[in-house]
């Protein structure tokens, strides 16, 4: 809504520099133009107009400050330049982030930023941010991260952590796979600078890596299960079936000793009772 806000208050200039058309118009146009389109088209175009109203309004701009700063910390950590160099918009927070490391005797292993990993075990691939050098010698996979908060994600990040630190094997520049060094299997380091807090500030967190691999077991279990299912052609309603009212109602007349037992079960099932069971309870006190 605001992205809509702001697109409407634009000039027209402003409005042809970037698409020629205001987004709001282009919504009433769609909505007019409903009953002409299939509910999946429609569906489309109106998500691909919510996306454009989002990034105007904003939506994207700490994911997009946060690329900007785990840059500006890589661009600090491979010594390409001095924080001096860092854009003033940037720099608090990356000084935050080095003060962070430096507090903790942190040292930072230029040739184990960004590099990609693959895991075999549960078949995924992705590129850590840092090998951290703690105070006591040992090296513990690190990452940056840039959110307001990690406080409700942080079991995603365990897994995340524990993949990569259960990785196999890492890619070199030369576009070789060669091993990983020995990491820590307790914890990872994260590094929270959140990009949208002033002043900037920059925590160390530990990360239980022990969390992370039980919950990283139980999503690859879910993921075979769904690749199961999609295999076998199955769906999840096909194991059981619901109870049948009038078999449940037929066993019951088929134990019926008297009348009035038969009057009683009429009774309880008078919404599902047919001529056929009528028949069925008279056959019944025939034998009886």
């Amino acid at each position: 809504l605001q992205g809509l806000a702001y697109h409407q208050l634009a000039t027209d200039e402003q409005v042809a520099a970037h698409g020629g058309s205001r987004v709001f118009d282009r919504l009433v146009a769609l909505v007019k133009d409903e009953d002409d389109m299939s509910p999946t088209n429609f569906k489309r175009a109106l998500g691909q107009l919510v996306d454009e109203a989002f990034d105007i309004g904003g939506g994207k701009w700490a994911a997009d400050m946060g690329t900007a700063l785990h840059a500006w910390c890589e661009f600090v950590d491979l010594e390409l330049g001095t924080l001096d160099e860092v854009p003033d918009m940037f720099r608090s927070h990356v000084a935050a982030y080095l003060k962070a490391l430096a507090a903790a005797g942190i040292k930072v292993h230029p040739e184990y930023i960004e590099r990609i990993v693959v895991n075999e075990a549960y078949g995924v691939a992705g590129t850590f941010d840092r090998v951290y050098e703690l105070a006591d010698g040992t090296l513990a996979v690190g990452d940056i991260k840039s959110g307001s908060s990690i406080d409700l994600g942080w079991l995603e990040i365990a897994q995340q952590m524990a993949a990569y630190q259960t990785a196999d094997a890492m890619l070199n520049d030369s576009d070789e796979w060669e091993e990983l060094p020995e990491l820590r299997t307790d914890f990872a380091v994260i590094a929270h600078c959140p990009i949208t807090i002033e002043p900037a500030r920059c925590r160390l967190v530990p990360m239980p890596l022990a969390e992370g691999r039980s919950a990283l077991n139980s999503s690859a279990d879910v993921r075979r299960w769904r690749e199961q299912e999609r295999k076998q052609k199955t769906t999840f309603d096909t194991q059981f079936k619901l109870p049948s009212a009038d078999t449940l109602l037929v066993a019951a007349i088929n134990k019926a000793t008297t009348a009035e037992e038969l009057g009683a079960l009429y009774e309880q099932h008078e919404a599902i009772w047919t001529d056929a069971h009528t028949l069925l309870g008279k056959r019944r006190l025939s034998k009886v």
